[in-house]
């Protein structure tokens, strides 16, 4: 529970734009490079039980593309607006399968906490499914049946 909200925290209220210029309209390129390898942690490694794997990966997809637009002669920019925009759909999937399967109380009493319990459960995750593979081998190796 305290990893759901704080995904949805830090999608929400911690990435908001900041310019080269100073200006808080849109986000840097350097901006939107930080986010879109945050968002492909995110899709890598969040689990399944959080049920938000294909917005982010619409969302990483949509990301993706700014920086190649941004390599362009045209240009390519990101406005704050437009961020709350893409993000919209992965913020009602983990809204959506909060109030259905984390309804608990927290165990934390500060973000710095649900940061931490979200940061070891993408770790988690990313080591178990790191492992699957291998361990799915030593079963089948072994006769294993399911």
């Amino acid at each position: 529970a305290d990893a759901m909200l704080m995904l949805r925290h830090v999608l929400q209220e911690w990435i908001v734009p900041l310019s080269d210029d100073g200006g808080l309209a849109a986000f840097s390129l350097g901006q939107v490079s930080a986010i879109e390898g945050w968002v492909t942690l995110l899709w890598r490694n969040l689990p399944k039980e959080f049920g938000a794997r294909s917005e982010l990966g619409e969302l990483r997809r949509a990301l993706r593309g700014r920086l190649r637009a941004a390599q362009s002669p045209e240009g390519g920019y990101l406005c704050g607006e437009e961020w709350k925009k893409l993000v919209a759909p992965t913020i009602a999937a983990i809204e959506a399968v909060g109030r259905r399967d984390f309804a608990v109380a927290s165990a934390c009493a500060t973000d710095t906490c649900r940061f931490w319990s979200l940061l070891h459960t993408l770790a988690g995750e990313g080591v178990r499914r790191e492992r699957a593979p291998a361990i799915a081998s030593e079963a089948e190796a072994a006769g294993a049946t399911c």
